[in-house]
């Protein structure tokens, strides 16, 4: 596809996948709002919270506040063998998209400068210059990947203004990759007893799916078939360690 021609891939929210995909993305957005809110709580629910496999400060992360995961990272680690970017296939494209199916992070106020005082920048204004960007150029800076599997995107650049996209507007301009994902042929769900853990395998390995509640939906959506439940005794620690890597790469302020 050439850098001028531009696909249009809104999507159909009466499919239970593009819904499946939408509640994870609101999901991401919600954790992050609610691990920036964390400092009102107390110190006893602050360490539940990172007994849980939250993201709260320590010494492990020197102490540093959380701003917003990164989307790439979080969505690798969030839906195993679905999200992979080194897997990409192709060249990028100009695509009309949903923002509500982008995976995104905010850092920062779109109202206030780098000095931290306020400043009068309108969302139309900073909208209208993201979608003109990409509309007047040939190379990919406002950059997004999408697995080939899914209705989703994953930002990788302008990951900050997609907050806005997602308050305003129900279509923004993007340059996409696709990805290549395992086969969904190869995947299976597996239930770890006795604790009800969640895990996907393919044919060579398994991973601990973090926040099943989220993404089982789309597995499920996309046919993934469930194997026997198998025993793992470790499972909650396992859990415990992928909730973390999953939330502990947070976005430069």
């Amino acid at each position: 596809m050439t850098g001028q021609e531009q696909k249009n891939e809104m999507q159909d929210w009466s499919h239970k996948l593009v819904r499946a995909c939408a509640e994870f993305v609101k999901f991401k957005d919600d954790l992050d709002a609610a691990n920036k809110a964390s400092y009102v709580h107390s110190p006893l629910i602050r360490k539940l919270r990172w007994f849980c496999g939250f993201y709260e400060p320590n010494t492990k992360n020197n102490y540093r506040e959380p701003t917003a995961v990164m989307p790439n990272d979080f969505a690798e680690n969030a839906l195993p063998f679905l999200c992979t970017l080194s897997k990409h296939n192709g060249e990028y494209y100009k695509c009309l998209i949903n923002p509500q199916l982008v995976v995104s992070g905010t850092y920062r106020n779109y109202n206030q400068d780098i000095t931290g005082g306020y400043t009068d920048t309108n969302a139309e204004d900073v909208m209208n210059w993201s979608d003109k960007y990409v509309a007047d150029n040939a190379h990919q800076v406002i950059a997004y990947y999408r697995p080939d599997n899914l209705p989703l995107y994953i930002a990788l650049e302008g990951k900050n203004r997609i907050e806005l996209f997602k308050r305003h507007r129900k279509n923004m301009l993007a340059w996409v990759i696709q990805t290549n994902s395992v086969p969904v042929s190869k995947l299976k769900l597996i239930r770890l007893s006795p604790f009800n853990v969640w895990a996907v395998s393919d044919s060579n390995e398994m991973k601990i799916i973090p926040f099943p509640r989220f993404t089982l939906p789309v597995y499920k959506a996309l046919g993934v078939d469930e194997a026997k439940p198998r025993w793992d005794i470790l499972s909650l620690l396992k859990l415990r360690k992928t909730r973390l890597r999953a939330v502990s790469f947070q976005m430069s302020s």
